[in-house]
């Protein structure tokens, strides 16, 4: 499996069609309600199907709702190798991150960590199928132990996921502008050796 391609449940083949109708319903439903008010016969009359179709596919709504996420996160997180250095690889792939978290994704994004609050399995499943998957990438680039890996990721990808979900303040360019600056600088001690002290 690579990416953040969905987990696929027993049942009939999926019509592209059909799951896309699904996804998409799902995404703006999720966008103007939470996971607690949605429901799966909502998301079905949306999309112009039946609920039994809906549980062929999807466990229950979380797993749809996060589908529905992690198709849409696919295209903006990966890195793209032919992007240049190492640098350029991964600050390029944080600065689509930022913007697609400026949107509807990112707005669907903090409302699950917020129902992960109550809900443990979500932010389990969002970590396994995004988070886990960017630093085995993460590390294919850059080389370097899992434990130290996720301590660089966690300062990269961080100060991210702290404005997503505080509000606080802005994912603006400004701020992908000082974030990926102080990347750039953490990439390069990393690969020259200098990012940890001495021991």
């Amino acid at each position: 499996m690579n990416g953040n391609e969905p987990i696929r449940h027993p049942g009939r083949p999926r019509c592209e069609a059909t799951r896309k109708a699904i996804l998409s319903a799902a995404r703006r439903m999720f966008e103007s309600s939470n996971l607690r008010d949605l429901t799966i016969d909502a998301i079905a009359k949306q999309a112009g199907v039946s609920k039994a179709t809906i549980y062929r596919w999807w466990n229950n709504k979380a797993d749809l709702v996060m589908d529905a996420c992690l198709e849409e996160l696919r295209e903006y997180a990966t890195f793209n190798c032919k992007e240049g250095s190492a640098v350029e690889v991964i600050t390029g792939q944080m600065r689509r991150l930022i913007q697609v978290y400026r949107g509807p994704t990112g707005r669907i994004v903090a409302q699950l960590m917020a129902e992960g609050q109550y809900q443990p399995e979500i932010c389990s499943r969002f970590l396994a199928s995004h988070g886990e998957i960017r630093c085995r990438e993460l590390q294919e680039i850059l080389g370097g132990e899992r434990e130290q890996v996720i301590f660089l990721a966690d300062l990269l990808y961080g100060p991210i996921y702290f404005r997503l979900i505080r509000h606080s303040c802005p994912l603006d360019d400004s701020f992908a502008d000082m974030l990926c600056a102080h990347a750039a600088i953490w990439i390069k001690q990393w690969l020259d050796g200098t990012f940890f002290p001495p021991a």
